[in-house]
């Protein structure tokens, strides 16, 4: 049941995820419960209704408000699970404002732990970078070895701080 649940939940995150305009056509053919329902569960903006009533002018739709509301409300419930806001956040998605306080707290640990993570490649990087440099930096040149050692102690020492908040360790090269 979970994983068909995830499936659905992915496949229409999938199938919303891309342009916000309706064509005449879907304007015409619109189940605004199911198209609330839809941009609920993607976590879309709740003024993308006025987008709709925009496209939709031109055949004389007018979309059906209170349908669309109920569907939106009834998709942001999966949206708005805490393991989603962590999803969302680590993905760099951006978030609309729709969720409750649970939501939002996994959000900012999933953005913040992408973030962490970013930094950590960056700092891995730079660590082979200098490592490299050092090990092609002759003997006689003491002072820019000494100097990019001291660049990727601070490097490791950081790196170090980002995978285990609160603990320090001593490094001697």
């Amino acid at each position: 049941m979970a994983y068909s649940l995830d499936r659905r939940l992915f496949v229409v995150i999938f199938a919303v995820s891309g342009c916000s305009s309706m064509t005449s056509e879907e304007c015409l053919k619109a189940d605004w419960y199911q198209v609330g329902y839809s941009d609920g569960v993607g976590g879309r903006n709740p003024n993308i209704i006025r987008s709709y009533q925009n496209d939709c002018k031109d055949v004389n739709v007018i979309p059906e408000y209170q349908q669309w509301l109920n569907g939106f409300e009834r998709g942001t419930v999966l949206y708005c699970s805490p393991d989603n806001g962590y999803k969302v956040g680590y993905s760099g998605r951006t978030y609309h404002g729709v969720c409750d306080n649970n939501f939002l707290y996994k959000y900012e640990l999933g953005k913040n732990a992408r973030l962490r993570d970013d930094r950590l490649k960056e700092i891995d990087f730079e660590i082979r970078r200098l490592t490299d440099k050092i090990n092609s930096t002759s003997k006689n040149k003491r002072k820019e070895i000494k100097r990019l050692k001291e660049d990727r102690k601070e490097l490791i020492y950081e790196r170090t701080r980002l995978i285990t908040p609160g603990i320090s360790y001593e490094f001697n090269f």
